[in-house]
């Protein structure tokens, strides 16, 4: 796990420097400490360009390796790959459509994952549609969850103790809940019974399709004239 763990620490590293880096600049433009704040600004940004070029190498690519190896689908994620392909390139910058499942106006480098992930050009690079949607779903609960956790009993939490917004200040009348009761669990039937019917209706055309075509082939077959 050791790559991992460098670049996870190189991170921090870059983050701390730019940091520094940022608040020499702010004393300097203020004309406050100005010496500390060239002290800053020299030291902050030597150190998060170097930093930066160990998270590329060798951090970044070996923990990328160890990505691949374990963690399929977090490559996948990470690199907007939506399916398995072959000759996968890296995607520099583009708008991901989740529900075409597409990266649009992407700036590619052709192949360039399938190298720097197996060193050949030619490789398959796996997305894993099913384990990348589950995968997605229990971070987004664990994170939610922890930050529940966090703050509890705080909602918005404030400078001031007293004036923090918490789960007994915020919460809605008796009355308030009971009709936010009623209409969530109507709602929550009507998503059920919607993504429950539009799967079947889009199999149900699938199957109608299907019959249709062989219908055709079949009724060619007996009108066809014998030789």
């Amino acid at each position: 796990m050791w790559p991992q763990y460098a670049h996870n620490m190189g991170g921090a590293v870059v983050c701390g420097a730019f940091v520094r880096a940022g608040l020499g600049a702010f004393y300097v433009l203020g004309r406050r400490h100005e010496e500390y704040g060239r002290i800053f600004l020299k030291v902050g940004v030597i150190a998060g360009v170097l930093a930066s070029l160990w998270m590329l190498f060798p951090s970044g690519h070996f923990s990328s390796e160890q990505v691949a190896e374990h963690q399929p689908v977090s490559l996948a994620a990470m690199e907007g790959l939506f399916q398995s392909e072959r000759q996968a390139g890296i995607v520099l910058i583009g708008q991901p459509d989740v529900e075409n499942r597409r990266i649009d106006n992407p700036i590619v480098v052709p192949r360039a994952l399938s190298y720097l992930v197996y060193q050949n050009w030619n490789a398959e690079v796996s997305g894993r549609d099913r384990e990348a949607f589950l995968s997605s779903s229990a971070y987004i609960v664990g994170m939610l969850t922890s930050t529940v956790f966090g703050v509890y009993p705080n909602v918005l939490p404030a400078v001031d103790p007293a004036n923090s917004l918490t789960i007994q200040n915020a919460s809605a009348s008796t009355y308030g809940m009971t009709v936010g009761l009623i209409w969530r669990s109507i709602g929550m039937v009507l998503a059920a019974v919607y993504f429950t019917e539009h799967p079947y209706k889009a199999y149900a055309r699938v199957v109608v399709s299907h019959a249709e075509w062989s219908t055709t082939l079949t009724k060619q077959a007996l009108t066809r004239p014998s030789r």
